[in-house]
């Protein structure tokens, strides 16, 4: 792992207090288990028995440092339970992502039902959660993907409390800790501690960043954050972002209300700002990202090879309201001479 120091580096302990407060209030019903992940992230999780070819990415980012297209990537498959099912398999390196749930799903049935245990562990795929909250990516990848186990940060020691208190709470498979991912001192001695527990040492082939640089202060904050998580990665290994976008309907809803906003800056002079924030009631942060913006400063830093806005409509059927969610998903991959030279 290369810890290297960025210049940028520094904490923001008043973000972590909001959040904290956010959390002790609601506990661990402020986010859902997020299950849908598989429509953009089949790199980590697999493809649904009720999966009908409606994903919104285009893109298979292995961590080998193969891109192939979904299409592609696409292999028949029968599962513990002996269903047929699609997965995706990387044709470079036979990395392949297939559904394995404990849970028996039946056609005509709900795809998940109560929590059941996690399938026994098949492989050594680590992946870095930053900003877990709860556990809201973590325990949906634990029960579905046996080949991963997770390191889950959050900079809110409520969070990581609540994480640590879940029934499938189980540290051969998930470490939750309390980590500023600006802190790159901190990350490192975690990453450190993991590698004397673990055998073999952990090395991370993906990090996740879902709804993570929108609660940041600043562009040299986020800038920060996508480095040091960068850093910690395997070369070829793959961040995986997802986040509000400009033209999301709540974005609309804070300026009706004229709540408190600023532009979120650019990291220089050079760059455009990478959209607007907006400050919610109890002090915490969103940010709605321009694309373009986002995408040219995570191309600073690493190799973007997918980035796009998936765009969600809503329908209220009793008053007929209609509104248009937003979404940008960036997947960048850690530099490598190796890649480079291909």
């Amino acid at each position: 792992m290369n810890f290297s120091a960025d210049p940028y580096e520094g904490s923001y302990s008043g973000t972590a207090n909001e959040w904290n407060q956010v959390y002790t209030f609601h506990k661990g019903s402020l986010y859902r288990d997020r299950h849908w992940l598989w429509a953009i992230f089949p790199e980590l999780f697999p493809l649904p028995p009720h999966y009908k070819g409606n994903l919104d990415t285009q893109e298979f980012i292995c961590h080998c440092g193969e891109t192939t297209s979904i299409e592609n990537t696409l292999v028949d498959v029968v599962n513990m339970h002996g269903l047929n099912l699609k997965a995706c398999r990387c044709p470079a390196c036979n990395y392949e992502v297939k559904y394995q749930s404990m849970y028996a799903y039946s056609p005509g049935q709900p795809t998940r039902g109560e929590e059941v245990p996690f399938p026994s562990r098949t492989g050594y795929i680590w992946v870095l959660d930053v900003g877990c909250g709860t556990g809201s990516l973590a325990f949906p990848l634990l029960e579905k993907n046996s080949q991963v186990r997770i390191l889950s940060l959050d900079y809110s020691e409520e969070a990581i409390k609540v994480l640590r208190l879940r029934d499938r709470y189980d540290e051969n498979v998930i470490i939750g800790e309390v980590c500023d991912i600006t802190n790159l001192q901190r990350l490192s001695a975690i990453c450190m501690q993991l590698s004397v527990r673990f055998s073999p040492s952990p090395a991370f082939h993906y990090a996740t960043m879902v709804f993570v640089l929108s609660a940041l202060r600043d562009s040299v904050t986020i800038r920060t954050a996508i480095f040091n998580t960068l850093s910690v990665l395997t070369e070829g290994g793959v961040l995986l972002i997802y986040d509000y976008a400009e033209g999301d309907y709540r974005e609309g809803k804070f300026a009706a209300r004229k709540q408190d906003s600023d532009d979120c800056p650019p990291v220089d002079q050079n760059s455009r700002s990478l959209g607007t924030t907006y400050l919610r009631g109890e002090g915490t942060r969103a940010t709605f990202f321009c694309l373009q913006a986002l995408k040219d400063l995570c191309s600073e830093l690493g190799t973007v090879c997918e980035a796009s806005i998936r765009v969600k409509e809503e329908h209220n059927r009793k008053t007929q309201e209609r509104w248009i969610k937003k979404y940008l998903l960036i997947k960048v991959r850690k530099r490598s001479y190796k890649l480079d030279k291909k």
